[in-house]
């Protein structure tokens, strides 16, 4: 029913599933991510807690957490619930992406741009994935150059443009990589 846009009916039914089953990790986990669509922060962090307890190892239930925490402007529990997930799957993107999204959130774009680069980098073999990060490292490689910040832009453009060589975003990360290094007083 989540994926039908039915809350009210997917709660109900993984208030069933707890009933019948109160160490399903996946049912509480679930109830967490419908309570954060909701609204429901404070039923949506309980889930997940609950889901932590009964599946500690998992990394998938640390970034929903994060991502309850974020959408709350909890910005240090969701980087520390990201940082877990990662340390628990280092090769799922899906951390990396969205601890950028915080660090944005907080204006450290350098850092939120290598979270981006580094999500596109293992998200690789899943082209629309690996593009779209790439894009998000891109425009915020853009704000590092408008910040004044060209060795951390001229670093984003340059892994930027050995990843995409030949398509358009590929020649315009290297090319703005040039501007970057120009501007720092280095002569390509």
């Amino acid at each position: 029913r989540h994926g039908l846009g039915d809350f009210p009916g997917a709660l109900r039914d993984l208030d069933e599933a707890i009933r019948l089953d109160a160490q399903d990790y996946r049912a509480f986990e679930n109830r967490g991510i419908i309570r954060s669509e909701l609204k429901d922060f404070k039923g949506s962090l309980k889930d997940l807690d609950e889901a932590i307890r009964l599946r500690p190892g998992l990394a998938s239930i640390y970034v929903n957490r994060g991502a309850t925490r974020w959408r709350t402007k909890d910005f240090p529990g969701a980087i520390a619930d990201y940082e877990e997930g990662i340390r628990l799957d280092p090769k799922w993107a899906q951390p990396y992406a969205n601890r950028a999204l915080v660090y944005e959130a907080m204006q450290e774009f350098a850092k939120a741009a290598l979270d981006f680069l580094k999500a596109m980098e293992l998200s690789e073999g899943r082209p629309t994935y690996h593009t779209g990060f790439g894009e998000r490292a891109f425009s915020l490689c853009i704000r590092l150059m408008e910040s004044k910040k060209y060795t951390d832009a001229a670093e984003g453009f340059e892994r930027l443009s050995s990843t995409f060589k030949t398509v358009p975003l590929g020649i315009k990360s290297a090319y703005n990589a040039g501007c970057a290094h120009s501007l720092m007083g280095q002569k390509e």
